[in-house]
């Protein structure tokens, strides 16, 4: 028969978990995004779509711009060089 848990070793128990908690580092918005991506592929897989088709739909999709910097395709500094 397992001994009970004095107090004590309750509340060690207890701050041991409070210490784990705040170590854990807060979800970016990446994080966020592939959780997004990973819960749609489990919902597509769920609802019949074979694993070719998923993979499809999730290689398929762009990143948002947030990211990753997109590059200034448009540079207008190259229209004052131009001669007319």
């Amino acid at each position: 028969m397992a001994r009970k848990k004095t107090k004590a070793q309750k509340l060690a128990s207890l701050r041991a978990k409070e210490r784990a908690a705040k170590r854990t580092k807060p979800i970016t918005k990446l994080d966020a995004y592939f959780i997004q991506l990973h819960e749609m592929a489990e919902s597509m897989k769920a609802a019949g779509f074979d694993d070719a088709t998923v993979q499809g739909w999730i290689v398929d999709r762009p990143l948002p711009d947030w990211a990753i910097e997109n590059p200034d395709h448009f540079d207008d500094d190259d229209e004052e060089e131009e001669d007319y």
